[in-house]
């Protein structure tokens, strides 16, 4: 009788810490899976965070594009403002005008600047 109760016993003892494991896994498995959910709710707000940056970037890009372009058609009216100036300069002293030294330069101190 004694092996037989000793036998019970023992397979009570290994239904008991086979128990404790299966919780304990459960419970290792929920924590895991927290953390995986928690990592990935991180991933996504990265991504978001990520595709608004690039959003941003590209519109500052566009912006800059757009500037660029205005820069260049400003710079074009200057140089066809400065050749009219030029050119009616040239006319009025060809026509005897004496015109101070002060109209004549006005052409060029803009390209000291640049």
């Amino acid at each position: 009788m004694k092996l037989v109760e000793a036998e019970q016993k023992w397979q009570r003892s290994e239904a008991e810490r086979m128990s404790a494991a299966r919780r304990a896994w459960e419970l290792e498995k929920e924590d895991l899976a927290r953390e995986n959910d928690h990592q990935r709710s991180i991933a996504e707000q990265l991504a978001d965070q990520l595709a608004a940056l690039k959003a941003a970037t590209e519109s500052k890009n566009s912006q800059l594009s757009e500037l660029k372009k205005i820069a260049g058609e400003i710079d074009r009216c200057l140089l066809l403002a400065r050749s009219e100036w030029q050119s009616e300069v040239a006319r009025l002293e060809a026509a005897g005008w004496e015109l101070p030294s002060c109209l004549k330069d006005s052409g060029s101190s803009s390209n000291r600047t640049s």
